[in-house]
C-alpha cells in the first residue's frame, strides 16, 4: 500500500494554506425565521448576543495546515515492482531508510505478505518478512490398528484375534523464521499391540503346523503334538522420529522433506503342553526387530472449519534402509533344540496417509 497525496489524485486545487483569515461579520450568522439580533457588544474578548456571552478567539492564534510538513509520498511503482514495497523490494534495507514496522502515519508504509501464515497486513517490516517468526507445538491423538496378526503362517493350528485399535500420541515441534520456510520435528508413539489365543482338550489331540525335517527331526517336536493345552501370543511395538525442512503456504498447505527413523518389532510365543507322560512342555519363540532410516517427502493439507477447529490430511512416502534382526529359539521337552540369530540390511518403502481433526487452543485465523 503506497501513501499518496490525496489532492494529487483528485486533481482539486487546494485552498491557500497559511493565508489571511476572512473578516467576521454579524450578518454572517444564520437566523431562523422570526429571529433577529437585538443587542451586541464586542469588547475584543467576548460577544454579547441575546443576553449570552460568547468567548472570542484571536485568529492569529489558530493553527493552520501551513505549520505542518507534508507527509512522505512514495512515487508510483515502476513496471515489475510489487506495489507497497517501493525501493525496499530489492532487499537493500540498509540504503532504504524509510522502512519501519507496519502502521499508519506520516512517512510510514505498510506491506502485504503473500506467503506463510495468514497474517497479512501492517504487522511486518517492509524491509523483510511482513509477519513475525513463530514457533508451534502440536499434540495429536492417533488411533491406529496393526494388521500383522492376520498372517496365517503361524505354527499353531488355530488363529489369533486381530489387533485392536490403540491410542497413541504424535508430538510436533516446529518454527518458521521467515513465514515461508522452517523446520519441524515430530515423534510418534510408542504404540503397543498384543493379541493371542489358546486351546485346551484334556483328551489331547492338539497338533501343530510344524513339519519335521532336517535339521529338526520329529524327535525334537514331540511337545507340540497330541497336546492337552496350547497357547500363542503376538506382541508388536512401533515408534518413529522425523526431522523435516518445511515450506508453508497460508497455513493450509505444507510441503516437507527430511529424514525419518522408524522402529518396528514383533515377539511371537507358542507354548504347548503334551499329553504323553514324561514329556515336558515345548516353547517356540521368534523375535524380529526392524530399524529403518531414510529420506521422505510429504504434504499436509488443512482446512479451517472454525477459527480453532481444522480438518487435515497427511501423506508421507519414503525410501529406507532396513536393518533387520531376528532371534529364533525352539525348546522341546524342556531342552533347547534350536537357537538361531540372523541380521540383514534391505531396502524398504514406507507409505503413509491419514486424516483427522485438530483443535487449536488459540484462534488460528
Amino acid at each position: 500500500m503506497i501513501a499518496t497525496n490525496a489532492w494529487g489524485q483528485t486533481g482539486i486545487i487546494p485552498p491557500a494554506v497559511g493565508g489571511a483569515v476572512p473578516e467576521f461579520s454579524l450578518g454572517d450568522i444564520p437566523l431562523a425565521e422570526g429571529e433577529q439580533i437585538i443587542n451586541t457588544t464586542i469588547d475584543g474578548k467576548s460577544i454579547d448576543f441575546g443576553g449570552q456571552q460568547y468567548r472570542m478567539v484571536d485568529p492569529a492564534n489558530v493553527p493552520t495546515l501551513g505549520e505542518y510538513q507534508s507527509p512522505y509520498v512514495e512515487p508510483a511503482p515502476l513496471a515489475g515492482e510489487f506495489p507497497g514495497t517501493g525501493s525496499c523490494a530489492n532487499g537493500s534495507c540498509g540504503h532504504c531508510g524509510r522502512c519501519s514496522r507496519g502502521g499508519h502515519g506520516a512517512g510510514v508504509q505498510s506491506a502485504a505478505h503473500l506467503g506463510g501464515r495468514p497474517r497479512m497486513g501492517a504487522g511486518g517490516n517492509a524491509c523483510g518478512p511482513t509477519c513475525d517468526p513463530y514457533r508451534y507445538v502440536a499434540v495429536d491423538a492417533l488411533y491406529m490398528m496393526n494388521n500383522g496378526a492376520e498372517n496365517n503362517g503361524f505354527p499353531a493350528l488355530f488363529n489369533m484375534d486381530d489387533f485392536e485399535f490403540e491410542m497413541g500420541p504424535r508430538v510436533t515441534v516446529g518454527f518458521v523464521p521467515d513465514c515461508r520456510e522452517g523446520y519441524e520435528f515430530s515423534f510418534v508413539g510408542p504404540f503397543n499391540w498384543e493379541t493371542g489365543s489358546r486351546r485346551s482338550n484334556p483328551a489331547g489331540g492338539l497338533g501343530s503346523n510344524m513339519v519335521a525335517g532336517l535339521p529338526v527331526p520329529a524327535s525334537d517336536l514331540t511337545s507340540f503334538f497330541d497336546a492337552t493345552f496350547q497357547e500363542q501370543r503376538l506382541e508388536a511395538e512401533y515408534f518413529s522420529f522425523e526431522a523435516n525442512r518445511t515450506k508453508i503456504g497460508w497455513d493450509v498447505i505444507k510441503l516437507l522433506h527430511g529424514i525419518r527413523y522408524i522402529e518396528y518389532s514383533e515377539d511371537y510365543f507358542y507354548y504347548s503342553d503334551p499329553l504323553a507322560a514324561g514329556v515336558n512342555p515345548g516353547l517356540l519363540r521368534s523375535s524380529t526387530e526392524n530399524r529403518l532410516i531414510g529420506a521422505q517427502v510429504g504434504i499436509d493439507l488443512t482446512y479451517p472449519m472454525t477459527c480453532r477447529l481444522w480438518s487435515d490430511v497427511r501423506a508421507r512416502a519414503g525410501a529406507y534402509a532396513n536393518f533387520a534382526e531376528n532371534t529364533f529359539q525352539l525348546i522341546n521337552d524342556g531342552n533347547l533344540r534350536v537357537f538361531n540369530e540372523d541380521d540383514e540390511i534391505g531396502l524398504a518403502g514406507v507409505f503413509e496417509i491419514g486424516g483427522g481433526f485438530r483443535y487449536y487452543l488459540t484462534n488460528n485465523l
